[in-house]
């Protein structure tokens, strides 16, 4: 899994978005967090797909850092972001 960030300036802030590349050839289940936004986002990538998962709306910061953990998804209730 590929990952890189980027903070895309809005109006009123930056919203911080973690964009997933999938090489795999089976569905990846995964987490998404940040040092910005701690809270975790549980998303599902499908094979050889790319997502972006959007982690804070308007923030101040400009820099953040995200943390990502995949694994194949086993179950059918992984799939489900």
């Amino acid at each position: 899994m590929n990952v890189t960030t980027e903070a895309r300036y809005r109006n009123y802030g930056y919203d911080h978005m973690v964009r997933l590349e999938s090489a795999c050839t089976e569905v990846q289940a995964c987490q998404v967090s940040t040092d910005v936004n701690p809270t975790v986002r549980r998303v599902t990538v499908a094979p050889r797909a790319t997502m972006e998962v959007l982690t804070f709306r308007g923030s101040p910061a400009r820099e953040f850092r995200a943390t990502v953990t995949c694994a194949r998804a086993l179950r059918a209730r992984e799939l489900e972001p």
